[in-house]
């Protein structure tokens, strides 16, 4: 947050205070949906193992990371990876019936 605060000459106190007024959120709910978001992509798209992306997205380790993506989804990084990947049997038992 620092360095948009410099970029825009003001603090990070007034910078937290506009986004809050101007959106209704914090600046940390900001942030962690934004993390989520990135979260859910790698797990959808890549073949990255939870530790990898944990360690990519700056976790301290896996650990946290499942207790963040959980509060935020509710549900587990595997969960959430493995529903992606049967999803789309569901769709073809959909059409075919």
């Amino acid at each position: 947050m620092q360095f948009y605060a410099d970029q825009l000459h003001i603090s990070t106190t007034y910078l937290s205070r506009i986004v809050k007024d101007l959106t209704g959120h914090t600046v940390c709910f900001h942030v962690s949906e934004l993390l989520c978001a990135d979260a859910r992509k790698l797990l959808e798209c890549t073949d990255m193992d939870i530790k990898e992306i944990a360690d990519y997205l700056g976790f301290s380790d896996q650990s946290v990371f499942g207790k963040f993506f959980i509060r935020k989804t509710g549900l587990s990084p595997l969960k959430f990876r493995m529903r992606k990947e049967t999803k789309p049997q569901k769709e073809k038992t959909e059409i075919q019936t």
